[in-house]
């Protein structure tokens, strides 16, 4: 009986989903002509990617298991399992999640950089919409003006230089 709720509330959320990013898409394309600029563009794709994930979503029928500090994603799809395909359509899963994700961060940095580029101007003399930057703290100043180094940024900037 639980499964049956939960594919219940999959395939409602599929319809919704597909109704509600469509009806942005066509608002956007419509009716929002320069108001918004370029992040139109970052609104069309989210919501384009949002339909993708829904898709991917459905079609996989995934169920997710959280307990503690682990969480399991497995797929409820006998015919994919039958075929040999579960996995590499869970892992699609998986990566659209992310991709979704990802592209939402985006979103709240594009605004966040809209909103503050006078002020990235102003301190800086620098043009925000030129700038793409990652900033680790690799050390940090003591009471005493000594240098803390911060190990793990040092480490993480190993692997985004490699």
């Amino acid at each position: 009986m639980a499964m049956l709720w939960l594919h219940i509330i999959q395939y409602s959320g599929f319809s919704l989903a597909q109704l509600t990013n469509a009806l942005l898409i066509y608002l956007i394309l419509t009716r929002s002509g320069k108001l918004f600029g370029s992040y139109r563009y970052v609104m069309i794709v989210f919501a384009v990617c949002s339909m993708i994930y829904s898709i991917v979503e459905v079609f996989t029928e995934v169920v997710i298991h959280i307990k503690g500090p682990v969480f399991i994603v497995f797929m409820d799809n006998a015919w994919l399992t039958r075929t040999g395909w579960g996995n590499e359509v869970t892992t699609l899963y998986c990566a659209s999640f992310a991709l979704v994700i990802s592209l939402l961060a985006v979103q709240f940095f594009y605004r966040y950089v809209v909103t503050c580029k006078e002020e990235l101007k102003v301190h800086y003399n620098v043009d925000s919409r030129n700038l793409a930057f990652i900033a680790p703290m690799y050390w940090s100043s003591g009471k005493n003006g000594e240098k803390k180094w911060n190990i793990l940024d040092c480490i993480g900037s190993l692997d985004v230089q490699l």
